[in-house]
């Protein structure tokens, strides 16, 4: 009810956000248990609202991302409400159909060239289904990753789907980030059910870990290329190189790039945070950040890194609970036995928090992603109860 269902390419104004009003009044006034989620929603908007009269007394994009954020919280209450009521498999069966929905949709646009309404386009060959750039179209198909690989049981089902996506994401949309994404999302996967089968295993994989620290600090990471789509790059390039830049606030300075521009970004949003005395900047203000002759970059009008956007834009305690997410992760990650929704939380933590570098603002309004992601953070042990898509909730030796 949004995607392609808009005025225009350029309209904010689509079906679902038609509906936002009427839902949260329904919700306001049938559902109690919707009270406490209001009154947090209402501090954090006005939490905002005072971050951004000291930031810069400017109010454009903090209005423009609190209806972001109050179109989030709508989706919110759907499925905490949805996940109450039915039960888990129907909304899961739900979210499948719709994935192969958009990915036959992608398989039409690259056999007829074609593009849906309201969407960017590009010649290159990339295809995007709903979503306004194929960077979102990535990242929405990765939303769902977590439970395609715990709960569909099916290799020759699930091998061959998680195969073409990936494919997608790396050869049709040359989408580097995402692609990686779904790619440790694979890893952690594999190697936490090696752990579940034998204790001893997570132990030697940590033992090889530390054994290999000094051979990767002496590692020649520039002899080592990677080859995308359109381009091939070092590794050194890729990775080590923007770290660098990052902690030694060293920026490029280029006249464009992806790697360039987000490092850049990076860099000069942790400066802000800095200068906030670690309060926040205020919402949609990282935006209003990079319009400053100072912090402008070349080719992106946002930093393209979805979790330090939300730090810096909200402050120390978004920070705290990107650090409880890296400690719910290990802990989740040494812990021996993990049930069916323990595991999708430990795949999607990593794979989200990089694979969502993929995309830019428009993460806030790519739904599907969204769904998901509310999907894994309402996971419990009540909702595992209902979680009847395979023949055992629990995974064990």
């Amino acid at each position: 009810m949004h995607a392609v269902l808009r005025l225009s390419s350029t309209s904010p104004i689509s079906l679902y956000r038609i509906f936002i009003p009427i839902i949260l009044l329904i919700f306001m006034f049938q559902y109690k248990k919707s009270l406490i989620p209001f009154m947090i929603l209402s501090f954090l908007l006005l939490y905002n609202f005072l971050l951004t009269y000291f930031y810069c007394g400017c109010y454009k994009h903090y209005i423009q991302f609190s209806f972001h954020y109050i179109s989030i919280f709508t989706i919110f209450l759907i499925v905490y409400y949805l996940l109450e009521k039915i039960k888990f498999s129907k909304i899961y069966n739900f979210m499948y159909s719709f994935l192969i929905f958009m990915l036959i949709i992608a398989i039409f646009e690259i056999i007829f060239n074609f593009r849906l309404p309201n969407v960017a386009l590009y010649y290159d060959g990339s295809v995007s289904a709903f979503n306004w750039t194929q960077n979102e179209f990535t990242t929405a198909q990765l939303g769902f990753i977590p439970f395609l690989l715990v709960l569909e049981k099916r290799l020759y089902i699930k091998i061959p789907l998680i195969t073409f996506i990936l494919y997608l994401s790396f050869f049709i949309n040359d989408s580097k980030i995402g692609f990686i994404g779904i790619f440790i999302a694979i890893i952690i996967y594999i190697l936490k059910s090696f752990f579940i089968k034998n204790k001893y295993i997570k132990l030697i994989v940590l033992g090889i870990l530390i054994l290999l620290i000094p051979i990767l600090i002496i590692i020649p990471y520039n002899e080592i290329i990677i080859h995308f789509r359109n381009d091939e790059i070092s590794l050194f390039n890729l990775f080590i190189d923007p770290i660098i830049r990052i902690f030694t606030f060293t920026p490029y300075l280029s006249t464009g790039g992806s790697i360039f521009d987000r490092v850049d970004g990076a860099i000069y949003a942790i400066i802000n945070l800095i200068d906030s005395n670690m309060f926040g900047i205020g919402i949609g203000n990282t935006y209003t950040m990079l319009q400053t002759d100072t912090y402008k970059l070349a080719t992106a009008e946002s930093i393209h890194n979805l979790p330090l956007q939300l730090i810096v834009e909200n402050g120390i305690f978004m920070l705290f609970v990107m650090i409880y997410l890296i400690y719910y992760f290990l802990k989740l990650l040494w812990k021996q036995t993990v049930n069916e929704y323990e595991m999708i939380q430990l795949i999607a933590i990593p794979s989200f928090l990089i694979g969502s570098l993929s995309s830019s603002g428009g993460i806030f309004s790519n739904y599907y992603f969204i769904v998901c992601t509310i999907l894994i953070i309402l996971l419990n042990n009540k909702v595992n109860q209902n979680l009847d898509i395979g023949k055992n909730n629990e995974i064990k030796k």
